[in-house]
């Protein structure tokens, strides 16, 4: 679990057009294909498969093999909301593997994608972002992350913890890059190719184009 806090004035003072960040923005960056890769190196591709509701949908994630892990691929379900207070927006998404009866029934088009390609199954159980708008324009960013990694004998287990930590920080990293890097343009959720449906909204006084999820998740009130 990472926790990081920032008041509306050191915001102000880190940003390169002295104007704070907000909870829109940085949602925006965790959710993006393109945020997640930025924190994630070894992050390789995402899929939806298919949407379960208004805020709620499927998709296939996979991570390229490094020195530690052999290429990584999962089902997993996600789910998202936007919650209102005195302070502003707060944003929650949540992951977590896909039960084996969704598994099953999206079975075909999971092998659509995978094609001839070889993946073990990812080690991760449960993750989620939440971010919190506080007074004066500051902001609260959280992250869990919960994995169960399968770790040859010869690799130390300082590299494994290592790579979680950097993992439970991705919360500061998500906020660092609010601060200092414009919203990627459009704002695809999928990636690195991409055929959302895309609809414009605004952001912080930016116009964009976002995936149509996102879009809904930015608007729906919970």
């Amino acid at each position: 679990f990472g926790k990081v806090e920032a008041s509306g004035d050191l915001l102000r003072q880190r940003s390169p057009v002295s104007t704070a960040c907000t909870a829109e923005e940085v949602f925006c960056l965790s959710m993006s294909f393109s945020g997640r890769q930025l924190s994630d190196a070894y992050r390789a591709s995402d899929t939806t498969i298919s949407r379960l509701g208004p805020s709620s949908w499927l998709s296939y994630q996979t991570w390229r093999g490094n020195h530690v892990q052999s290429p990584q691929a999962s089902l997993f379900l996600q789910a998202a909301r936007r919650t209102s207070s005195p302070d502003g927006p707060r944003f929650t998404c949540v992951t977590v593997p896909a039960p084996a009866t969704l598994a099953s029934v999206y079975a075909l088009q999971v092998q659509e994608i995978k094609r001839d390609k070889t993946f073990k199954d990812a080690p991760h159980k449960f993750s989620m972002v939440d971010v919190k708008s506080l007074a004066g324009g500051g902001l609260q960013v959280s992250n869990i992350l919960h994995v169960d990694p399968s770790v040859p004998r010869f690799i130390p287990s300082s590299i494994v913890q290592g790579f979680i930590k950097t993992g439970v920080c991705r919360g500061a990293t998500y906020l660092e890059m609010a601060l200092k890097l414009t919203l990627p343009q459009p704002l695809n959720m999928e990636g690195p190719n991409s055929n959302e449906s895309l609809e414009q909204v605004t952001i912080a006084g930016q116009t964009c184009k976002v995936s149509r999820l996102l879009a809904r998740i930015l608007v729906a009130e919970h």
